[in-house]
């Protein structure tokens, strides 16, 4: 066991809401540990193509939010790390790291900024994904994307442009079984943005949206649901309630379109599945850990979701970014800027 001096925060996650409360509270000059599982910087925004409203690309964005900390000789950045203890005593925090060697910290506060993992959709069997190669979820779209100029849209089974992409919106979202009850906030501005971004590169391929209800809640998110409607992008209400294979290996999916009381059956070159978000079970071990459960929509609670909403119920514990709710990229950093707020006033008020 090798010890570490004492930190006045760890942070929990290197994603860009963990980066900002580290960079925010680096500055203020808290002593400060950041933790990341991975060897990179900057967690799923790393790999994505391109990020609403600019689309400017994923690792682009991680690179500008983790750039600050290498100039912070008061933070300490441990990657391909993994916290597998935590407890507290006397007002501080002890954790243990495992890494290289394994580390025991002492901290007056905590902040998890782990993030939200997709839900297994193994267990939707009916849309097909890992039985047809060409059915995908929305973060494997999102790795083709880097992959592939002017847009990365191919065929997982052969190489090639498909005519038709389908998006299948609420995979494992809005149910009772079967994934999270809630809804994950980000899937429909994720499936029109890249639709619209398809469409624009490549106009000869054709893009359909199922959907339960389009909630296109964030500023500009509207306008950009225009757009696509406008660059020919067809939004059929009513999620399909089958993705099969004919003998000669093509994709139909079929559903009833809800709108106009009629069945379709789309062929489908790609099938993208936008996957519901959830709490990583890691980090509702380390909750456990610490006595603090999950809510009846198995989510992290907080303390007062309107006024302390980055608090949860376990003093010098706190959430930064889209571990306590699905979150844009936007709302996770103002949530992580008003986490490191917190932290600080936390911070001033140990003396």
């Amino acid at each position: 066991m090798v010890s570490l001096r004492d930190c006045d925060v760890l942070v929990v996650g290197g994603g860009p809401a963990g980066l900002t409360v580290a960079e925010r509270l680096g500055k203020e000059g808290r002593q400060v540990v950041l933790v990341e599982r991975s060897s990179q910087l900057g967690g799923r925004l790393r790999h994505l193509g391109k990020v609403y409203p600019d689309l400017v690309p994923g690792p682009e964005l991680s690179e500008r939010l983790a750039d600050p900390l290498g100039q912070r000789a008061n933070v300490t950045v441990m990657m391909g790390c993994d916290l597998t203890g935590l407890s507290s005593a006397e007002g501080r925090y002890t954790a243990i790291v495992e890494g290289v060697a394994t580390v025991e910290m002492s901290a007056k506060a905590v902040v998890l900024a782990t993030g939200l993992d997709p839900i297994d959709v193994g267990m939707i069997p009916e849309f097909g994904h890992g039985r047809y190669p060409d059915v995908v979820t929305s973060l494997e779209l999102e790795e083709m994307f880097k992959d592939f100029d002017p847009v990365g849209v191919r065929r997982p089974s052969d190489g090639k442009v498909p005519k038709n992409v389908v998006f299948i919106q609420c995979v494992g979202s809005r149910v009772e079984t079967r994934g999270v009850s809630y809804c994950s906030t980000i899937c429909c501005l994720n499936a029109i943005k890249n639709a619209t971004l398809i469409r624009k590169a490549l106009p000869q391929v054709q893009c359909f949206v199922l959907y339960i209800d389009v909630r296109t809640h964030g500023r500009g998110y509207e306008r950009a649901y225009k757009e696509a409607r406008l660059n020919g992008v067809r939004f059929i209400r009513g999620q399909p309630s089958l993705v099969r294979a004919t003998p000669d290996g093509k994709l139909l999916v079929g559903g009833e379109n809800t709108l106009l009381q009629e069945l379709y059956e789309i062929d489908a070159g790609l099938v993208v599945l936008s996957v519901g978000l959830q709490v990583p079970a890691s980090t509702r071990r380390l909750l456990e850990m610490m006595g603090i459960g999950t809510d009846m929509e198995s989510l992290v609670p907080v303390l007062d979701r309107a006024l302390h909403p980055c608090e949860t119920m376990k003093k010098g514990v706190f959430l930064a970014g889209s571990v306590e709710s699905p979150k844009d990229l936007r709302d996770s950093l103002l949530h992580a800027n008003a986490c490191a707020t917190a932290v600080s006033e936390y911070l001033d008020g140990q003396g």
